[in-house]
């Protein structure tokens, strides 16, 4: 009785409340059965078991079933049947193999031997790794193709199969965070700096020198390891050796130089791209309801060098820019104009003649751009949709377009400013022209959504009032309530740099990387967290990753409770303690869920919409919406296009989160071969010490 409650108590009882259908179940297992003459007597044993619970149905809950091992059997059959019961347990099948996936309790020898070598050392050899998978009894075929990709795929573990990587492995991928941050931050601008410092002067124009992984390495003692780390940062995109672009430069003696373009400062320097003003020369792609990340354009501003020729070279270095970056194309006369905006990034090809470039060109432009932007989306933030927009006039509303709208019309219908219109998209036939690939694959399955039905715009206001408004007040509440309070002089900079000394702090560090060895942060979120390639950038935190993030940084942590709310409960409009405003955080984070477990994405029980509307709209403005936001969103009539991109963002969410759960049911079914068995020995042994009997 006492491990049963004690089971309890530290599964269910410190269980979140939309987590608590994951009841934690038991095995007992009694030994000695060849003590016993009739099998009757077993049967007599585990009912007097059961009866002893009868009067707490509680932990009688967490009893899956009772087994009897003979010590003297000379087959494996009993234990046979304990594996049938954990596989009947977790959802497997013996007899499919594409459901099961054995693991073996090696694997949790070697991810402890991992943990502790990682205090050592955060990188060891695939030589070196083999020898400890060797050591606990797990064979290479199965630490080759199970183990590495499984942990690599968690992100406990990096090891990479490509040229000059594949002796490497990272067993603190959090390390190799704070090397890459260590290397590419500026220069201090205090006078009498390092000679670190001095070393990276030339960051301030885009160029890393290899200098500088020289001193800092010497100083952290990793000087031996510069051969690795150098081809990381190349393997993630993050700089390029100058040797290696297009343009090709002949290398000069010595030392190498890297192109680092998140290195470079913003500036108003004239470009084609930034200054035209006609929409109908530029094409647009964006992430619907988010800023274009700045990240991932200097991401793909490195992989387009190993394409394209930079428009313009200095000292054999390719000019590029913050915010901009220009690329001469095949036919060398035409140039490529890439831009950031806010929530955008523009297109636009020239000609260095005066003349129109070809449609090829700008179909085979737009084809390059949009798979490699595509590998980092789904490299780095796999839940976000890319698709294309044009204006009507430039600083315009975006107007969201498909391949196949352009490819088939020379005029769509479109709602703008909330009036359907035709818009003529002859001048965009250019950028899809039929030799290209399709751009979006529109997802036409049977769940796919009408825009004519009042459900669906039910659906749509309802969505779109909790996704876009909700995570926006959230997200100012953390600002407001954890990362300011947090850090010195909190309320005198600006967000940006207040959430860069917030998450860089070393208890706050600590506090993350615990929750994501315990998996209840994930792969992308720590990657959003810690970006391989430039800053935090809370604007794309959603509202689980927020609340996720208060729940466990809040100063005021421990006071706060997260219980859940009944649904008819009355809240007071202006909060006047934190825990008002976390009741109403919860209440929306209900709501969320309500939204994303949808089957049909539309709403026809109106009292149901009514109840939902009302809850949500009710903690929105509690929270600190704008009430003329709120009115705007209940009265608007969303397009088709709209609706697409608020289906797809759930649909990608519901994925994500059951990938995460999934992650965590393996995690349980390894923790219960391991220790269930166990304690339960322990306990029947102890039974059996004072009862005289055996169980």
């Amino acid at each position: 009785m006492f491990w049963l409650n004690s089971i309890h108590m530290h599964t269910i009882g410190k269980l979140r409340e939309e987590d608590k259908n994951a009841m934690p179940y038991v095995l007992i297992i009694g030994t000695h059965k060849d003590m016993l003459c009739p099998q009757g007597d077993v049967e007599k044993i585990f009912d007097k078991l059961k009866k002893c619970l009868d009067d707490n149905q509680v932990l009688k809950d967490h009893v899956y079933r009772c087994f009897a091992v003979s010590n003297l059997a000379e087959d494996d059959r009993e234990f046979a049947e304990i594996k049938r019961a954990i596989e009947d347990l977790c959802g497997y099948s013996s007899n499919s193999i594409a459901t099961v996936q054995h693991l073996s309790v090696n694997w949790i020898k070697l991810e402890m031997n991992l943990a502790e070598k990682s205090e050592e050392t955060p990188i060891i050899t695939i030589e070196k790794l083999r020898e400890m998978a060797k050591r606990v009894g797990l064979p290479d075929e199965e630490l080759q193709e199970k183990f590495i990709p499984y942990h690599h795929h968690q992100g406990d573990i990096l090891h990479f199969k490509v040229d000059g990587l594949e002796n490497v492995v990272i067993i603190d991928p959090l390390w190799l965070a704070v090397v890459f941050s260590a290397i590419m931050t500026n220069a201090s601008s205090q006078p009498g700096g390092s000679h670190l410092d001095l070393l990276k002067d030339d960051l301030k124009r885009g160029v890393l020198n290899e200098e500088v992984f020289d001193e800092y390495l010497k100083q952290i003692k990793m000087a031996e390891k510069k051969t690795e780390i150098i081809q990381l940062m190349l393997h993630f995109d993050l700089m390029l050796e100058i040797s290696q672009s297009v343009e090709n430069p002949l290398p000069g003696s010595g030392k190498r130089r890297f192109v680092v373009p998140s290195m470079l400062v913003s500036n108003n320097s004239v470009n084609n791209a930034l200054s035209e003003t006609d929409p109908q020369k530029y094409l647009l792609i964006a992430f619907p309801h988010i800023l274009f990340p700045t990240g991932l354009f200097h991401l793909l501003i490195i992989r387009l060098l190993r394409k394209y020729r930079a428009q313009e070279y200095k000292h054999n270095i390719p000019v590029v820019g913050f915010d901009h970056a220009s690329f001469r194309l095949g036919d060398e006369q035409s140039v490529l104009h890439l831009a950031i905006e806010e929530r955008a990034m523009r297109m636009m090809i020239t000609n260095a003649t005066g003349n129109k470039p070809k449609p090829d060109i700008y179909s085979n432009a737009r084809e390059t751009v949009e798979k490699e932007l595509s590998t980092l989306r789904d490299t780095y933030c796999p839940r976000m949709q890319l698709g294309f927009c044009i204006r009507l006039k430039d600083k315009g509303k975006d107007i969201p377009i498909k391949a196949e709208d352009v490819q088939e019309n020379d005029e769509i219908c479109r709602s703008v400013e909330g009036t359907e219109m035709p818009i003529d998209v002859t001048p965009y036939h250019v950028w899809f022209s039929v030799s290209a690939q399709a751009v979006q694959a529109s997802d036409s399955g049977a769940n796919a959504p009408d825009v004519s039905s009042v459900y669906t715009q039910r659906f749509a206001r309802l969505s779109y009032l909790v996704i876009e408004l909700g995570t926006k007040v959230i997200r100012t509440f953390f600002l407001k309530d954890v990362v300011r309070p947090s850090i010195t002089n909190g309320e005198h900079i600006s967000d940006k740099d207040a959430v860069l000394q917030f998450f860089g702090k070393h208890d706050v560090i600590r506090e993350l990387e615990k929750l994501k060895k315990t998996k209840v942060i994930y792969a992308s979120q720590w990657n959003l967290l810690y970006p391989a390639s430039g800053h935090t950038d809370v604007e794309m935190f959603d509202i689980t990753l927020l609340v996720l993030l208060i729940r466990n940084l809040h100063p005021d942590k421990a006071n706060l409770k997260w219980s859940a709310l009944k649904e008819n409960a009355t809240l007071p409009s202006s909060p006047q303690t934190t825990q008002g405003f976390i009741n109403h955080i919860q209440r929306l984070k209900n709501v969320r869920n309500y939204i994303q477990h949808s089957a049909t994405f539309g709403i026809q029980d109106m009292e149901k919409f009514c109840t939902k509307w009302e809850i949500a709209c009710a903690s929105v403005l509690a929270l600190g919406a704008d009430p003329n936001e709120v009115e705007k969103v209940q009265k608007s009539i969303f397009s088709i296009q709209e609706i697409d991109t608020i289906v797809c963002e759930i649909r990608s969410s519901a994925e994500d989160n059951k990938r995460h759960f999934d992650n965590r049911f393996d995690r349980l079914e390894l923790l219960i071969l391991s220790s269930v068995c166990a304690v339960f020995f322990a306990v029947l042994i102890a039974l059996a010490i004072n009862y005289q009997w055996w169980i």
